[in-house]
Protein backbone atom coordinates (compact mmCIF):
# COMPACT_ATOMS: atom_id res chain seq x y z
CA UNK A 1 0.00 0.00 0.00
CA UNK A 2 1.33 3.76 -0.84
CA UNK A 3 1.66 5.89 1.74
CA UNK A 4 -1.91 7.95 1.39
CA UNK A 5 -3.79 10.04 3.57
CA UNK A 6 -1.21 9.62 5.94
CA UNK A 7 -1.23 12.06 8.85
CA UNK A 8 0.83 13.08 11.78
CA UNK A 9 0.51 10.72 14.81
CA UNK A 10 -0.18 7.86 12.55
CA UNK A 11 1.71 4.75 12.05
CA UNK A 12 3.74 3.60 8.93
CA UNK A 13 5.82 -0.12 8.85
CA UNK A 14 9.25 -0.44 7.02
CA UNK A 15 9.31 -2.46 4.18
CA UNK A 16 13.54 -3.20 5.13
CA UNK A 17 16.10 -2.20 7.13
CA UNK A 18 17.06 1.69 6.24
CA UNK A 19 19.53 4.48 7.99
CA UNK A 20 20.49 2.08 11.02
CA UNK A 21 17.21 3.64 12.92
CA UNK A 22 14.36 1.58 10.83
CA UNK A 23 13.40 -1.94 10.57
CA UNK A 24 11.68 -4.58 8.43
CA UNK A 25 8.21 -4.92 9.62
CA UNK A 26 8.33 -2.73 12.54
CA UNK A 27 5.90 0.74 12.56
CA UNK A 28 7.03 3.82 13.71
CA UNK A 29 5.12 7.19 14.35
CA UNK A 30 5.04 9.58 12.03
CA UNK A 31 6.72 12.90 13.50
CA UNK A 32 5.97 16.02 10.98
CA UNK A 33 5.04 15.94 7.09
CA UNK A 34 5.80 18.49 4.76
CA UNK A 35 2.46 19.53 3.39
CA UNK A 36 3.62 21.97 1.11
CA UNK A 37 1.47 20.88 -1.97
CA UNK A 38 4.61 21.25 -4.14
CA UNK A 39 6.39 18.46 -2.16
CA UNK A 40 6.52 15.02 -4.52
CA UNK A 41 6.49 12.02 -2.99
CA UNK A 42 5.31 13.52 0.83
CA UNK A 43 8.46 14.83 2.91
CA UNK A 44 7.89 12.88 5.85
CA UNK A 45 9.53 12.89 9.55
CA UNK A 46 9.19 9.69 11.34
CA UNK A 47 10.16 8.55 14.97
CA UNK A 48 13.29 5.59 14.45
CA UNK A 49 14.20 3.04 16.89
CA UNK A 50 17.41 5.64 18.08
CA UNK A 51 14.60 7.74 19.89
CA UNK A 52 15.07 10.31 17.15
CA UNK A 53 12.92 11.64 14.11
CA UNK A 54 14.72 11.17 10.86
CA UNK A 55 13.51 12.49 7.24
CA UNK A 56 12.52 8.90 5.81
CA UNK A 57 11.62 8.33 1.70
CA UNK A 58 8.44 7.07 1.65
CA UNK A 59 8.85 4.75 -1.45
CA UNK A 60 10.71 2.32 2.22
CA UNK A 61 8.01 2.44 3.92
CA UNK A 62 3.95 1.56 3.77
CA UNK A 63 0.53 1.64 5.81
CA UNK A 64 0.71 -1.29 8.50
CA UNK A 65 -0.83 -4.52 7.65
CA UNK A 66 -2.22 -5.07 10.96
CA UNK A 67 -3.83 -1.66 13.11
CA UNK A 68 -1.84 -0.93 16.40
CA UNK A 69 -2.67 -3.73 19.51
CA UNK A 70 -5.13 -1.72 22.06
CA UNK A 71 -4.46 -1.45 25.76
CA UNK A 72 -6.99 -3.40 28.07
CA UNK A 73 -6.59 -5.73 31.11
CA UNK A 74 -5.52 -9.15 28.95
CA UNK A 75 -2.31 -7.14 29.74
CA UNK A 76 -1.80 -8.41 33.55
CA UNK A 77 -2.88 -11.88 32.75
CA UNK A 78 0.00 -13.95 34.28
CA UNK A 79 1.89 -10.69 35.88
CA UNK A 80 2.97 -10.47 39.38
CA UNK A 81 0.40 -8.78 41.55
CA UNK A 82 2.90 -5.89 42.06
CA UNK A 83 2.35 -4.80 38.53
CA UNK A 84 -0.71 -2.21 38.93
CA UNK A 85 -0.89 0.01 36.25
CA UNK A 86 -0.36 0.25 32.52
CA UNK A 87 -0.08 2.92 30.12
CA UNK A 88 1.43 3.60 26.65
CA UNK A 89 3.79 6.10 25.96
CA UNK A 90 3.75 8.57 22.53
CA UNK A 91 5.48 5.86 20.48
CA UNK A 92 3.25 2.99 21.56
CA UNK A 93 5.08 1.59 23.77
CA UNK A 94 3.47 0.08 27.08
CA UNK A 95 4.78 -0.27 30.49
CA UNK A 96 3.61 -1.99 33.41
CA UNK A 97 4.11 0.08 37.32
CA UNK A 98 4.00 -0.84 40.51
CA UNK A 99 2.46 2.81 41.64
CA UNK A 100 0.37 4.92 39.78
CA UNK A 101 2.74 7.25 37.80
CA UNK A 102 2.62 10.60 37.07
CA UNK A 103 1.52 12.17 33.17
CA UNK A 104 4.85 13.07 31.89
CA UNK A 105 5.81 15.19 28.53
CA UNK A 106 5.75 12.17 26.20
CA UNK A 107 5.12 9.11 28.77
CA UNK A 108 3.77 8.34 32.10
CA UNK A 109 6.88 8.41 34.88
CA UNK A 110 7.01 6.32 37.45
CA UNK A 111 8.39 6.58 40.66
CA UNK A 112 11.79 5.16 40.70
CA UNK A 113 13.62 3.08 38.34
CA UNK A 114 12.53 -0.25 39.95
CA UNK A 115 8.90 0.66 39.54
CA UNK A 116 8.26 -0.08 36.08
CA UNK A 117 9.11 -1.84 33.36
CA UNK A 118 8.63 -2.19 29.76
CA UNK A 119 5.82 -4.11 28.82
CA UNK A 120 5.33 -4.71 25.15
CA UNK A 121 5.27 -2.26 21.33
CA UNK A 122 2.92 -1.67 19.16
CA UNK A 123 0.17 -0.07 20.66
CA UNK A 124 -2.76 2.39 19.91
CA UNK A 125 -1.20 5.77 20.96
CA UNK A 126 -3.51 8.03 19.64
CA UNK A 127 -4.44 9.22 22.91
CA UNK A 128 -1.68 7.95 24.88
CA UNK A 129 -2.46 10.91 27.29
CA UNK A 130 -5.24 9.24 28.74
CA UNK A 131 -4.29 5.47 28.36
CA UNK A 132 -3.39 4.64 31.62
CA UNK A 133 -5.18 1.67 33.22
CA UNK A 134 -5.42 0.24 36.50
CA UNK A 135 -5.57 -3.48 37.35
CA UNK A 136 -9.26 -4.67 37.96
CA UNK A 137 -9.22 -6.74 41.35
CA UNK A 138 -9.95 -10.29 40.81
CA UNK A 139 -9.77 -10.72 44.53
CA UNK A 140 -12.34 -12.91 46.42
CA UNK A 141 -14.46 -10.65 48.65
CA UNK A 142 -17.87 -10.64 51.09
CA UNK A 143 -19.73 -13.42 50.48
CA UNK A 144 -17.57 -14.55 47.73
CA UNK A 145 -14.58 -14.93 49.72
CA UNK A 146 -17.29 -16.90 52.27
CA UNK A 147 -18.66 -19.55 49.39
CA UNK A 148 -15.10 -19.84 48.37
CA UNK A 149 -13.46 -20.65 52.24
CA UNK A 150 -16.90 -23.13 52.93
CA UNK A 151 -16.11 -24.91 50.09
CA UNK A 152 -12.30 -25.66 50.61
CA UNK A 153 -14.04 -27.31 53.55
CA UNK A 154 -13.76 -24.73 56.40
CA UNK A 155 -16.35 -25.70 59.22
CA UNK A 156 -16.62 -22.20 60.98
CA UNK A 157 -16.10 -18.87 59.32
CA UNK A 158 -16.65 -15.49 61.19
CA UNK A 159 -18.71 -13.12 59.25
CA UNK A 160 -20.46 -9.40 59.88
CA UNK A 161 -24.24 -9.82 58.77
CA UNK A 162 -26.99 -7.73 58.64
CA UNK A 163 -30.22 -8.51 60.25
CA UNK A 164 -32.28 -7.79 57.56
CA UNK A 165 -30.50 -10.51 55.69
CA UNK A 166 -31.92 -13.82 57.56
CA UNK A 167 -33.03 -17.00 56.89
CA UNK A 168 -31.24 -17.40 53.62
CA UNK A 169 -28.54 -19.77 52.58
CA UNK A 170 -25.79 -19.35 49.60
CA UNK A 171 -25.72 -21.87 47.36
CA UNK A 172 -26.61 -24.57 49.18
CA UNK A 173 -23.94 -24.03 52.31
CA UNK A 174 -25.14 -22.69 55.43
CA UNK A 175 -23.58 -19.29 56.65
CA UNK A 176 -24.21 -17.79 60.02
CA UNK A 177 -23.63 -14.96 61.53
CA UNK A 178 -23.78 -13.28 65.16
CA UNK A 179 -26.17 -10.89 65.82
CA UNK A 180 -26.48 -8.21 68.69
CA UNK A 181 -30.07 -7.56 68.57
CA UNK A 182 -31.09 -11.02 69.10
CA UNK A 183 -28.07 -12.24 71.10
CA UNK A 184 -28.17 -15.37 68.61
CA UNK A 185 -26.35 -17.24 65.53
CA UNK A 186 -28.78 -17.05 62.52
CA UNK A 187 -28.29 -18.11 58.70
CA UNK A 188 -27.87 -15.13 56.16
CA UNK A 189 -27.22 -14.43 53.00
CA UNK A 190 -24.24 -11.44 52.61
CA UNK A 191 -22.17 -12.57 55.10
CA UNK A 192 -19.00 -10.80 55.02
CA UNK A 193 -16.09 -12.67 56.84
CA UNK A 194 -13.99 -10.58 59.24
CA UNK A 195 -10.48 -11.33 61.24
CA UNK A 196 -9.86 -11.07 64.65
CA UNK A 197 -10.24 -7.02 64.63
CA UNK A 198 -13.56 -6.87 62.77
CA UNK A 199 -12.31 -6.01 59.62
CA UNK A 200 -12.88 -7.25 56.28
CA UNK A 201 -11.01 -10.29 55.86
CA UNK A 202 -9.01 -10.43 52.50
CA UNK A 203 -8.41 -13.50 50.40
CA UNK A 204 -4.99 -13.38 51.05
CA UNK A 205 -5.48 -13.44 54.49
CA UNK A 206 -7.99 -16.25 54.04
CA UNK A 207 -5.24 -18.38 52.06
CA UNK A 208 -6.84 -17.96 48.89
Amino acid sequence: MKLKNIKVGDYIEAKKDTWGSFHKGKTYRVTFIDDCPLSEPLNIKALGDDGCDLWVDPADFRKPRTKPKQLDQSVFDGLDKKWQFVAVDEDGMAFVYQSKPRLGSTYFIGGNGCDYVEFGTGYDSTNWQNSLIERESSELTGSELCKAMLARGDKYVMCRVNDDNNIQVISGWTCYGFTSATNKYRLFKTPIPINNQGEPLTASEAGL
